[in-house]
């Protein structure tokens, strides 16, 4: 490959202008031999893989374990996982509720609703003109400070990404890190929206990673009710028309209620019902003023996003009228309010649960934004007044649809196998993701067990995202990283700023899309960052990547530890230093060995996977 060359090219240019210079076990087949590889190099490619990558004796404990048992405890994904626990222990927003966060972590305007409404006089009024925003702006910054509020721009956006890159590192269920980097690029949102930059944190950590590997139904359910989700489309329903308040499913309730022997008791309830509902909007007024809510119609970006990118795929493009159908199926779904303290909507809920309403956690169906008319979707009729059940039914359709089946499997053939999969294979785990329902690990045993997985060990082709090789970086090198910050730095210097996509399709599987000149150049720049020591909070040994301390190291010997399991190409295992040594005035075993870690990483093998 071109860049393969360009990359090495780069490499040496580094290297001599660096500052160094100055299921069950048993149970799963794994035909590896027939693809004529022995099991050292079944392993290795298995870490490379399913993983993010071999750490030192990694490829020995696997052998040692045997590789079907090792492979089915990661598709079970639920291993110990002490030494993550320790290093995620410091990051509260891990532990915190829903209102935790939001009372910990608010954003600008709730931060200054809350002191407008609980502080008088601290900041001006709401609909008083400002003529200095920075007076404002510092005493609300020492009002955060005095009261233990934080922010979601900084402190907590730090401990999304720190999260992220300890995860990849250290995780022993590597697999369900894999995945739910995959599932998070499939039913994408990111904190570049303001209103899912709070819940992005708990997004991963409870409607993503749980489900990973389980069922497909599962996983779309909850990210379909998750406040990430419904709160990253929630900006696209201005324009949308908003269904007639009779035709509302809480007026659908009460005039069937009225129609029998308690009209009286049904206004009443109804009256208290709007008294709940009058007193929550005024709360959320206070935050964003009413003029800039967005409409509570029928969210046609969103149904298009859930039909055409997260289940039936672009092939399966709906008709309008279809993406009407499903996009009225979910008007009402929505989050329920929190804010800085409990204080905050403290009159809650009650009567509006007669009308409809249904309340599960953070997820709120408000009855009263929902259209209950008659619906044709997909073929299907739904009759008047179906209320939340009707998204159920859109996604209990969507998640067994073929189509869904044949999307989901191409996808996970391009990330685990190619990036343009073999069709045999393709249509192989459709058939399975249908016949077990949407079982996601089922899906992932027919993949690893499959000919063509193993076909593609002799002809790698997957090159790695900055996640991945940063992450596979520091697995290899048994880096010691204590500030998780500064790779999360890295990687998006190498063009991937995490959960940081502008668009909803999340980052592209696709090689070429990470192979400008800009990205690689910075790659290299890391692996020499790091091969020295020069990355804060980052620390790797050279001299535990080679056998015997006596001897002068050599290539062949720190590429045998980085890339275990594999042969590296001629030109890595031949690399000599000698001349460059010479020519640069290298001094000491030190230098030798940091410039060879450099020289691998760096190389185009390590970034394959």
């Amino acid at each position: 490959m071109a860049w393969a060359r360009m990359l090495a090219a780069s490499a040496a240019i580094a290297y001599l202008t660096s500052p160094l210079h100055a299921a069950e076990p048993g149970a799963v087949e794994l035909p590896y031999r027939d693809a004529g590889l022995d099991e050292r190099e079944a392993a290795a490619y298995l870490l490379d893989r399913l993983t993010f990558g071999a750490r030192a004796g990694d490829v020995e404990r696997i052998v040692d374990t045997g590789l079907d048992r090792w492979v089915a405890a990661q598709l079970t994904g639920d291993s110990p996982e002490p030494a993550l626990d320790a290093r995620l222990a410091e990051y509260e927003a891990l532990r915190m509720s829903h209102a935790e966060l939001a009372g910990r972590y608010p954003n600008s305007s709730e931060m200054s609703a809350h002191i407008r409404r609980f502080h008088l006089g601290l900041i001006p009024p709401r609909d008083e003109p400002i003529l200095d925003f920075s007076v404002v702006s510092r005493k609300i910054d020492a009002f955060r400070e005095l009261n233990g509020f934080r922010t979601q721009e900084g402190e907590l956006h730090q401990q999304l990404l720190a999260q992220k890159v300890l995860r990849a590192v250290y995780a022993e269920n590597q697999l369900r890190e894999v995945l739910t980097d995959f599932w998070h690029n499939h039913f994408f949102t990111g904190p570049t929206s303001f209103n899912a930059r709070l819940w992005i944190l708990p997004y991963e950590q409870e409607a993503l990673r749980p489900h990973a590997l389980g069922e497909f139904r599962h996983l779309l359910g909850a990210v379909t009710r998750h406040p990430a989700m419904r709160r990253f489309y929630v900006g696209n329903e201005q324009d949308m028309a908003v269904a007639p308040e009779d035709t509302t499913m809480a007026s659908v309730i009460a005039a069937k209620q009225a129609a029998g022997d308690s009209s009286a008791g049904v206004a009443a309830l109804v009256a208290r019902a709007k008294s709940e509902i009058v007193a929550m909007e005024y709360e959320e007024d206070l935050v964003l003023s009413r003029e800039f809510w967005p409409r509570t119609g029928p969210n046609l970006e969103y149904a298009r996003a859930l039909v055409t990118l997260q289940t039936l795929g672009p092939a399966a493009d709906g008709t309008a009228q279809e993406l009407d159908g499903v996009a009225r199926a979910f008007t009402g779904w929505t989050t329920m309010p929190v804010g800085p303290s409990d204080r905050w909507f403290a009159r809650g809920l009650k009567d509006v649960f007669e009308l409809g309403f249904v309340r599960d956690g953070s997820f709120l169906f408000r009855a009263d934004h929902h259209d209950a008319r008659t619906k044709l979707i997909f073929g299907q009729l739904y009759p008047a007044g179906g209320g939340v059940d009707e998204g159920e039914r859109v996604l209990d359709y969507l998640a067994a649809h073929p189509s869904t089946a044949r999307h989901l499997a191409t996808k996970l053939a391009a990330r685990f196998v190619a990036e343009t999969p073999p069709k045999a294979l393709v249509e192989r785990l459709a058939d399975v993701f249908e016949r077990s329902g949407g079982d996601i690990a089922a899906v992932m045993e027919t993949l690893i067990e499959s000919p063509e997985f193993w076909a593609a060990a002799r002809d790698r082709t997957k090159v790695k995202t900055p996640l991945e090789y940063v992450a596979s970086a520091l697995r290899a090198t048994d880096a010691e990283v204590e500030a998780p910050q500064a790779a999360a730095d890295w990687i998006a210097r190498m063009g991937q700023p995490l959960y940081a996509y502008l668009e909803p399709t999340g980052y592209p599987d696709d090689g070429e899309y990470w192979l400008d000149p800009a990205s690689l150049l910075q790659r290299v720049a890391f692996a020499e960052a790091l091969a020295v020591g020069d990355i804060a909070g980052i620390a790797i040994d050279p001299s535990a990547l080679v056998r015997d301390t006596a001897a002068a190291p050599n290539a062949a010997d720190v590429a045998a530890r980085i890339l275990p399991g594999r042969t590296p190409a001629d030109a890595l295992a031949s690399l000599d230093l000698a001349a460059l040594q010479e020519t640069s005035n290298l001094q000491g075993r030190s230098d030798r060995l940091a410039a060879l870690t450099a020289l691998v990483i760096a190389s185009p093998e390590f970034q394959l996977r």
